[in-house]
């Protein structure tokens, strides 16, 4: 995966900002499960990079309200559900310190 050889998810962070993925909600939530598994599967920094990137998932939630396909729930749900996962990763992490 890219976060490993590069050990950072930077770039990938920058790039959906960039993307215009705000005007579809499709194009929102399939960039939601591209977090969630960069967030499972990444280098172990991009756990710490991520808790940057709060206002930009909280972003997500809010841009989905009442959305025309019906994705905007699902969208919020989902959001509400990545940083409790991420969360939950971090955990063994703070055991250690």
């Amino acid at each position: 995966m890219y976060t490993w050889d590069h050990k950072s998810s930077q770039s990938i962070w920058s790039g959906l900002r960039v993307l215009p993925i705000m005007n579809d909600e499709i194009q929102m939530f399939k960039a939601l499960i591209v977090v969630h598994k960069i967030l499972q599967e990444g280098h172990p920094i991009v756990l710490r990079e991520a808790q940057a990137q709060i206002n930009w998932l909280d972003t997500c939630a809010r841009m989905s309200g009442n959305t025309p396909r019906n994705y905007g729930q699902l969208i919020q749900a989902y959001v509400s559900f990545i940083p409790v996962s991420y969360t939950h990763l971090t955990l063994p992490t703070i055991l250690l310190v």
